[in-house]
């Protein structure tokens, strides 16, 4: 049996303990918020109340970093076939460094089918996505069907 890999960062909301189809999972490739000298990775186990206190205490601005290609990678490397879903690329560079993922795994396994997907969005459209690629696949599609519909998908949503 195939495995599909759903990959969205985590600038979505994507809440990954909802029900996927057969041989599906979701993963998040986590933004960073960087504060000072201090990295938060925006993950399960962020400590908001420290960031916020640390945000409180430093007199500088504070930024984000996107996700390494690492960060992808690890995830397109466990399954046959990967879809990305990425905070638009108007707003940070993850559309990129998934870009550079797809390109890293496909010379170490070129049989791997990989898509990413710039959601030209935030947040609430990437899980919209996420759940229609999942819908997708649980009704058979191949990937190439998947790609197609998921494109044209997000090409109907607008973030106003």
């Amino acid at each position: 049996m195939s495995t599909w890999k759903i990959v969205a960062d985590s600038s979505s909301d994507l809440a990954l303990g909802m029900p996927c189809a057969e041989g599906v999972s979701f993963a998040l490739a986590p933004l960073k918020i960087n504060v000072g000298e201090q990295t938060f990775v925006d993950d399960a186990a962020l400590d908001v109340r420290e960031m916020m206190q640390a945000m409180e205490s430093f007199d500088g601005p504070s930024g984000t970093a996107c996700p390494s290609p690492e960060d992808f990678a690890k995830e397109f490397r466990s399954a046959d076939y990967s879809f990305a879903i990425t905070i638009t690329s108007a707003l940070s560079g993850t559309y990129n460094s998934a870009l550079v993922a797809r390109d890293m795994v496909l010379e170490e396994f070129p049989e791997k089918k990989i898509c990413v997907l710039d959601s030209r969005a935030t947040a609430g459209p990437l899980s919209m996505t996420a759940r229609k690629i999942n819908a997708l696949i649980a009704e058979g599609l191949s990937f190439e069907e998947v790609r197609q519909k998921a494109e044209e998908y997000l090409s109907g949503l607008q973030l106003l």
